[in-house]
């Protein structure tokens, strides 16, 4: 039987054979979709160690504490700012035309400052004039230092609230905007409070007879930007990297400061109502009683956070028995609330007798009249020319009274949470629970 003989070989078909395959692939290539780059789903960060290791607890404790100053703080540098910027105009609406009846005193006085700001020479005048007056070596120092503070606890309310939508849905990019609102705020604001402490003529202080208690008062008042803008960067770093979810680096970084600036407040305010002018035998602090309170609680949780510390540390031991070890560390953390409280309310009572009306006698002791208000505090504070003495309750009223109570509210609440925070971390609630069933227990027994 016969055989045909094979195709013979082709290679142009070989070529378009393995040409249309290839288009073929192409053409599936492309009609296939390409697959979509799955969305990670927000998570929130995960639960840390002990009763604060909750990222979200933190949050509102410490979040909390922290937008409660910078909400009621802000008032107070943003109206000295205003003063750094536009003193003339400042002077107008805060002295001249605060009490006038006079209906074109406000156009008055801004035809008055245009004039002023328009040659070179009168300005430079009125700004060293104005410089002495507040008993600041720089305008521009000045000015630098509140506009710091301005900004950095403005950037902060609106941290405190990006923290919480950070935490809540794990939202990276709500995380990043917190965090960076955060750090911010803690830089400028420990820093705005180091410039004005540094702004001061040093020349005319160290001319008064009381320069000690003025440099222990701004000493106090840096504290009061400096403790808050530390626990705002740890609190931003904790947004990021959750440090705080250890419960050992929570004892570092929130009881140890709180110890230091307990110690240092209470030193420090206890020294300024103990202090005596030597060439004034007849001196008295006006608000001894309300100062102490302050000190006290400084002392009083400042002292228990070293307590703590310790007994962290196994270097103080709370006993054998475990029972009584549960009622030792509950006392212990109801002593750092009661301190943080006691300095709180003797913030509110300073702040509240700050602008008491009184029957009280001038620096010379040789005049007296009823109805009036000892201030001399806040020349000491801001270096207020306007101030300096005695002052009149109602015809010439301190007219930044509401921001001045504000911003110790607001300083007064930051202490109070932290301290709750620190108490709440050490298993106050539990412990308050398990010393109420042990005595129900014993009770019952006996």
């Amino acid at each position: 039987m016969a055989t045909e003989d094979p195709p013979p070989y082709d290679p142009e078909a070989d070529n378009q054979d393995d040409g249309a395959a290839t288009a073929t692939q192409q053409e599936e290539t492309e009609a296939e979709p390409k697959p979509k780059k799955e969305k990670v789903p927000d998570e929130p960060p995960p639960d840390g160690e002990g009763e604060l290791g909750p990222p979200l607890k933190r949050v509102y404790f410490i979040g909390g504490s922290l937008f409660l100053f910078c909400i009621l703080s802000f008032w107070i540098p943003v109206y000295w700012l205003a003063g750094a910027v536009d003193p003339c105009r400042f002077a107008c609406n805060t002295v001249q035309c605060y009490t006038s009846t006079v209906v074109t005193c406000s156009d008055t006085c801004d035809a008055t400052c245009d004039a002023l700001y328009a040659n070179d020479i009168s300005k430079d005048a009125y700004f060293t004039q104005w410089e002495a007056s507040y008993l600041t070596s720089s305008r521009a120092l000045r000015l630098t230092a509140f506009c710091l503070i301005t900004v950095g606890l403005g950037l902060g309310f609106f941290g405190t609230i990006a923290s919480y939508f950070a935490v809540k849905k794990g939202n990276g990019c709500y995380t990043t905007i917190s965090w960076f609102l955060m750090i911010v705020c803690g830089i400028l604001t420990p820093v705005g409070g180091l410039l004005f402490t540094i702004q001061w003529d040093n020349e005319i202080i160290s001319a008064s007879p009381y320069e000690e208690l003025i440099n222990a008062i701004h000493s106090a008042q840096f504290l009061e930007f400096l403790l808050p803008g530390v626990i705002a960067a740890i609190f931003a770093l904790d947004l990021m990297k959750l440090i705080l979810n250890d419960a050992e680096k929570r004892l570092m970084y929130l009881t140890v400061p709180m110890a230091i600036a307990g110690l240092y407040g209470g030193i420090i305010y206890a020294y300024i109502i103990n202090w005596e002018p030597d060439a004034d035998p007849t001196y008295e602090f006006y608000q001894y009683s309300q100062v102490a309170c302050i000190s006290a609680g400084y002392f009083i949780f400042g002292i228990m956070c070293i307590v703590r510390i310790l007994v962290a540390k196994e270097k103080i031991s709370l006993g054998d028995d475990p029972a009584k070890a549960i009622m030792y560390e509950f006392i212990l953390s109801l002593f750092i609330v009661i301190g943080g409280f006691i300095c709180a309310v003797g913030y509110w009572a300073f702040i509240d007798g700050m602008f008491e009306t009184d029957t009280i006698c001038d620096s010379t002791g040789t005049a007296c009249s009823t109805g009036y208000v000892r201030v001399y505090t806040l020349s000491y504070l801001y270096g207020d020319p306007y101030q300096p003495g005695l002052y009149a309750a109602e015809t010439a009223d301190v007219n930044y009274e509401s921001q001045f109570k504000a911003f110790y509210c607001g300083y007064s609440f930051f202490v109070l949470g932290v301290s709750m925070a620190i108490a709440y971390d050490m298993d106050i609630v539990g412990n308050y629970k398990k010393v109420r069933a042990a005595q129900g227990a014993a009770a019952a027994a006996s």
